[in-house]
């Protein structure tokens, strides 16, 4: 996906129309705010980042590296796209990403390495992304309750490659030649790409947050098997309902699993080793079992709340917004 920041809104005219104010931007594409208008902002300004097209040029996402460099070997629209952002854009805006990796990004790009930047991660409403008796979740869901279940989410299912599907894929048929008994549970829509030889159980597109709390409790282990990925929703709701990660050290991952009992951090896009994660989470999520879980379900649950708990965001961007203003 692309963006070009080009066409005006008016926003930017009313807001400074406004009685002083710190303003807070987040996502501002389609057309929501040009990057000129942008530029002519005159209040106070934070942008909380949630991709890389604010430092890259018109790309959401890229693989590549001339953002570093300020695309002086590359033409086209992209190049066009960011000499506009370093035309406009000339007072430094505070930056806030929600992972470390996208943090270290903006500080390595040529357009914001000088601006000020902080790491506070988004928040989730604790008090409702909560962990559900897998029991009665599985039972919602008309699932099997005894089989091991790894779930995958993503918009389009397996459309898109930076969700990193063909990767679980790989690593499901090596548990399955293995002799693993296992079975996969998809959402979000789409197609999974693939005919596979056990069962798959896909609901489809989830527009209803108890059925998708159900579906996170449901799961022995939610992979991210993502190529780039800043901090995925997803990944915090799964962890907030007590549910561990499996996925590459890329991105924002590392921010999710901090510790081997949160899940497991494969060798960027090595399917035999996110094989060897999903075993072993399979494995550990099956003993040690308390009320309340597995062991791995209460650290999953720790960490969300003493991370993306609402009230602990909340006191982060406060101290940012009184150190504005002073």
């Amino acid at each position: 996906m692309i963006s070009l920041g080009f066409a005006d809104s008016g926003l930017a005219q009313e807001l400074n129309s406004q009685p002083r104010q710190l303003l807070n931007l987040h996502w501002v594409n389609w057309d929501m705010i040009s990057i000129s208008e942008i530029g002519a902002l005159q209040h106070p300004v934070v942008w909380t980042l949630h991709d890389m097209w604010p430092f890259c040029g018109a790309a959401h996402y890229t693989e590549g590296e001339d953002w570093k460099s300020g695309y002086v070997n590359v033409g086209g629209v992209h190049r066009w796209v960011w000499r506009r952002k370093a035309r406009h854009w000339r007072r430094s805006i505070r930056i806030v990403t929600p992972s470390r990796w996208l943090a270290d990004c903006v500080r390595d790009s040529a357009l914001m390495r000088d601006w000020p930047v902080r790491v506070i991660p988004n928040a989730i409403d604790t008090d409702f992304w909560k962990p559900m008796p897998r029991a009665r979740a599985r039972a919602k869901l008309g699932l099997p309750p005894d089989v091991p279940l790894v779930l995958f989410g993503a918009m389009g299912g397996s459309s898109d490659p930076r969700k990193g599907f063909e990767h679980l894929r790989q690593a499901l048929m090596r548990l399955h030649a293995e002799g693993r008994d296992i079975r996969l549970l998809v959402f979000g829509g789409g197609e999974i790409g693939a005919e596979l030889p056990f069962p798959v159980h896909q609901p489809g597109e989830v527009t209803e947050p108890e059925l998708l709390r159900a579906i996170y409790a449901s799961a022995d282990v939610f992979a991210l098997p993502s190529r780039q990925d800043n901090l995925p929703n997803t990944g915090v709701e799964s962890l907030a309902c007590g549910t561990p990660i499996v996925g590459f050290d890329i991105g924002g991952m590392p921010d999710l699993v901090v510790t081997p009992d949160q899940g497991y951090l494969a060798k960027p896009f090595d399917a035999e080793d996110l094989a060897r994660g999903l075993s072993e989470v399979l494995e550990r999520q099956t003993t040690n079992l308390g009320e309340s879980g597995s062991q791995m379900a209460e650290a999953a649950r720790a960490h969300a709340l003493a991370t993306y708990a609402a009230p602990r965001v909340a006191q982060q961007y406060r101290a940012l917004y009184e150190e504005i203003w002073g």
